[in-house]
């Protein structure tokens, strides 16, 4: 009977454990990181030794993370939903200093974090993105919606899902800027409803 108890306390506890470090994970990351222009960022995430909170929760809600010095991830802080219509404009002089690239990455707002599905199966834009439309001064207008926006606007369109999303910038090869804290990505700006 004892043996029973024992294994049985083992088990409950070993699973208390879980849930718990999961929960405190699962925190972590939607608290974590230092928050600038509606974006936020950690330049610890990927640290492995020793292991840290941070590296927990990336792995669990990311599942792999580079050091700073290889890419840095910035996490739209918003209220995001594909019912309203979004711009990121990168001004011309704006642009991610990048040694590498950088992307803006759409995925379903609750966990795991699928990319999202749309008609033109694109959940990501970058700087190699083909056929992506610049304005007259050089910037770049990303639209972020549900509905397809008209005629030539579809070449920046970033197709969001009907529900919550979220949405992650990725900076590869960053320059010293970005390592420093002085960069962030522009804001991201509500511009109507749905598209």
């Amino acid at each position: 009977m004892k043996i029973i108890a024992v294994v049985l306390g083992l088990i409950v506890g070993g699973l208390g454990g879980y849930v718990g470090a999961d929960s405190l994970a699962t925190r972590y990351f939607a608290n974590s990181g230092v928050e600038k222009n509606g974006w936020t960022y950690a330049l610890d995430y990927a640290i492995a030794e020793p292991p840290t909170l941070a590296a927990a929760a990336f792995a669990k809600h990311v599942m792999v993370a580079n050091v700073a010095e290889e890419a840095v991830y910035y996490k739209e802080t918003g209220d995001t939903s594909g019912n309203r219509a979004y711009a990121l404009t990168i001004g011309a002089n704006d642009y991610p200093p990048t040694n590498a690239f950088w992307s803006l990455t759409i995925y379903y707002g609750e966990l795991p974090y699928n990319l999202v599905k749309n008609p033109i199966d694109r959940s990501v834009i970058s700087n190699r993105t083909e056929g992506f439309m610049l304005g007259d001064d050089g910037s770049m207008e990303i639209l972020i919606q549900h509905e397809q926006p008209d005629g030539d606007k579809t070449a920046n369109w970033l197709p969001a899902p009907d529900g919550a999303f979220l949405l992650v910038f990725r900076v590869y090869e960053p320059q010293e800027s970005i390592l420093d804290g002085s960069y962030a990505p522009p804001p991201l700006q509500l511009v109507g409803n749905g598209g």
